[in-house]
């Protein structure tokens, strides 16, 4: 696969990274970054999983491969500075195993991962937002 373990379109209704819990400190995965729209946008899910970033993904077949058009429209730019905070984390993380996957509070939206080196990462998807904590 040529992309992340998953199917299309990401879903936050449950979706635990038991793959990346196996093998995300053997097998390095490049994640979509597309933001779909204000209130989804894959880059979380790369945050959260502590893969490495597509820049600029073509698949075969357009419209039906997970590259949809109807995306929000970024500059490269834009989309370089994504990049750059997913790559700077997986960096940090690539090597290191994922220890723990949590749901916060019982709430599906909000979901943080733990890597073997303290580096914490908190998604919240309702909101749109993450955090990246460092040991």
């Amino acid at each position: 696969s040529t992309h992340s373990p998953t199917l299309f379109p990401y879903t936050t209704l449950f979706r635990s990274p038991l793959y990346n819990l196996v093998y995300h400190d053997c097998v390095i995965e490049p994640w979509m970054m597309d933001k779909v729209s204000e209130e989804e946008d894959y880059m979380l899910y790369a945050l959260l999983n502590g893969g490495a970033p597509y820049l600029i993904r073509d698949a075969a077949y357009p419209n039906t491969d997970g590259a949809f058009d109807e995306q929000v429209k970024m500059t490269l730019q834009e989309q370089i500075k994504r990049c750059k905070v997913v790559s700077d984390l997986h960096e940090k993380v690539a090597k290191c195993e994922m220890l723990r996957h949590e749901i916060i509070d019982g709430d599906y939206m909000i979901q943080e991962t733990t890597f073997s080196n303290g580096i914490k990462v908190k998604v919240d998807f309702r909101k749109q937002t993450y955090i990246l904590k460092e040991k």
